[in-house]
């Protein structure tokens, strides 16, 4: 049967369903997209994350080495400006400060510069 615009009833029917199909289809891309989305978006975020609690833990091995480099540049300052390497106690462990008990001329190391 004839419509008035020339379509028979059928092909209207089929074109209308294709009309809805395409629409649900549509509506699918655009949710899929959206959870997308938010999915990456969340996957960021918890990069974000991670990557700042690496910075961070980065940043305090770093603030405890420069306190080591400190005190550390602080003992030499204190060395260089003694002019000398500080005496050391006698022991057993110092073989520097140790005499073998015979004239050991030459071989004892002294804490003092030489002056030439």
């Amino acid at each position: 049967m004839l419509h008035q615009n020339g379509w028979h009833h059928g092909s209207r029917r089929i074109s209308m369903n294709l009309i809805c199909l395409l629409a649900n289809f549509l509506f699918t891309c655009i949710n899929l997209i959206h959870f997308l989305h938010r999915v990456s978006a969340m996957v960021m975020e918890q990069k974000i994350a991670e990557l700042s609690s690496q910075l961070q833990a980065s940043e305090e091995r770093e603030r405890r080495r420069d306190m080591q480099f400190d005190g550390m540049r602080a003992q030499l300052d204190k060395l260089l400006a003694s002019r000398g390497i500080p005496s050391c106690p006698d022991d057993a462990r110092n073989p520097y400060t140790q005499s073998s008990g015979a004239d050991d001329e030459g071989t004892h190391v002294s804490n003092t510069q030489r002056h030439v």
